[in-house]
């Protein structure tokens, strides 16, 4: 009974130390999701701008380079964005698992470009098609890194070694909830017919293809920050429950230990209280035997 009792301690004391530590994650997360909630909005207004400015673009100035535009014949590059580190619930595996479910039905007309550990683990472990590169971790990407890679995938894409870009990331729904998607950003899309279209008084220099090229590796930089953004904010909010799920277990735990220990010790007592009443017992026994 008594090593039951110990083996019982010790299991409450791991549990113990186990729920401090997902605690303190949560409140780390917690204040981390704040930060990139903030970050997003501001990252997401400007996108809005750039996108708003590009569609303008694409309706005033015409002659756009056929490049951006055209649906060509080749294969297609998705950018997977994950997490460098673990204890954030499904986050990695529900984009890995779209990025195996696309190499599956794309065969070899797609290649992946990871950024971020456990996505570039998923590639290699399942043999895909892997671009290297030298930038750095999705959760560190900053604007001028993502301008930089920005910059080399459109010289692949205007030779032609791959025909469309997409980035494959976790989409913000809400504090508990996101859906993976691939977003096309290249080739562009054009306006659809009967859009009502605003006048514009503007004149842009340079004009062509000069504007179109400098234009085409802003928008993919943007792109890719604000995808960033967005994914790295799921990654703290999906943190950030599996820390509150794995602390309120460790609790419930603790509960049912201290239930089973007290239960344990209790028993002890109630057998310990036993022996005495029953060695009293025989006491009595024995002194009336020797009257």
């Amino acid at each position: 009974m008594a090593d039951q009792m110990q083996a019982i301690k010790r299991r409450m004391k791991s549990v113990s130390s186990t729920e401090r530590i997902t605690n303190a994650m949560k409140l780390v997360s917690a204040a981390k999701l704040k930060q990139a909630t903030n970050r997003f909005d501001y990252i997401r207004k400007h996108l809005e701008k750039e996108k708003q400015l590009f569609e303008q673009v694409l309706r005033t100035e015409g002659k756009v380079p056929a490049v951006y535009l055209e649906q060509r014949d080749g294969g297609t590059l998705y950018l997977v964005l994950t997490s460098s580190k673990g204890l954030c619930g499904s986050y990695n595996t529900s984009v890995t698992k779209m990025a195996g479910q696309i190499a599956e039905q794309e065969k070899d007309r797609c290649c992946f470009l990871a950024l971020g550990t456990k996505g570039k683990e998923f590639c290699v472990r399942e043999g895909l098609a892997l671009l290297e590169t030298d930038c750095g971790q999705m959760d560190e990407m900053t604007y001028e890194e993502a301008w930089k890679l920005s910059g080399k995938l459109l010289e692949m894409y205007r030779e032609g070694r791959f025909t469309g870009i997409r980035i494959l990331y976790a989409s913000y729904l809400n504090s508990i909830a996101h859906e993976t998607k691939a977003e096309s950003v290249l080739p562009l899309e054009e306006g659809k017919p009967g859009e009502e279209q605003e006048l514009s008084l503007m004149e842009y220099e340079p004009a062509g293809a000069q504007l179109f090229d400098g234009l085409a590796r802003e928008y993919l930089a943007l792109c890719l920050y604000s995808a960033v953004a967005e994914a790295t904010l799921c990654e703290h909010s999906a943190r950030r429950i599996a820390m509150k799920n794995a602390s309120d277990n460790a609790n419930e735990m603790l509960t049912e230990l201290s239930i089973y220990y007290n239960r344990a010790r209790q028993a002890a007592i109630t057998s310990e209280i036993i022996e005495i009443i029953a060695g009293s017992e025989a006491q009595k026994l024995r002194g009336e035997a020797i009257e």
